[in-house]
């Protein structure tokens, strides 16, 4: 073989392997995206009412698999906050939101026997607040995948006086 042979079949190698690893790593983009993880938090004040004149409010927290693959639960959090409603009458919007975010590391865990959502699969917990009296508060949830960093956080904001909207059953 003379060098310029040689020369050759190494471009030609060299050129398979480019080609090899430019469609091998489109594959893995591909399948890491397909298989994807991808959760819905849905919070739902479910009712307001008194239980040994104590004002209790009921909150459903569902969680749906979006995704076409099973998600292993690492941990689930949910935290409450008061939101203090100070509304401005010189502007026509006002924004309610808490000050700050929620400090998950003091949180409660919820769905403590979940271990695993299967793709399309749905689960819900209600959670039993007491509260001294009526009021607006905001409510947290995250649900974070086991071995991994992935996170979703849901917040929503809810009123519990006696204007408050509760669906039906």
């Amino acid at each position: 073989m003379k060098l310029g042979d040689i020369l050759t079949l190494v471009q030609i190698i060299n050129g398979i392997v480019v080609i090899l690893g430019i469609l091998g790593t489109a594959w893995l983009s591909f399948v890491g995206r397909f298989f994807a993880g991808t959760i819905q938090i849905s919070l739902t004040l479910m009712s307001v009412t008194k239980v040994n004149n104590t004002r209790t409010a009921i909150v459903r927290v569902q969680i749906k698999n979006l995704g076409r693959s099973r998600i292993t639960k690492g941990e689930c959090y949910i935290a409450t906050k008061v939101v203090n409603v100070h509304y401005d009458y010189s502007e026509p919007i006002n924004i309610i939101s808490p000050k700050e975010g929620f400090n998950y590391s003091q949180a409660r865990r919820i769905f403590a026997s979940l271990t695993v959502i299967e793709p399309n699969g749905e689960v819900f917990e209600e959670v039993v607040l007491a509260l001294k009296e009526p009021t607006f508060f905001t409510m947290g949830v995250r649900f974070i995948k086991r071995g991994t960093f992935e996170a979703w956080e849901a917040i929503a904001v809810f009123n519990t006086d006696e204007s408050a909207e509760i669906p039906a059953d």
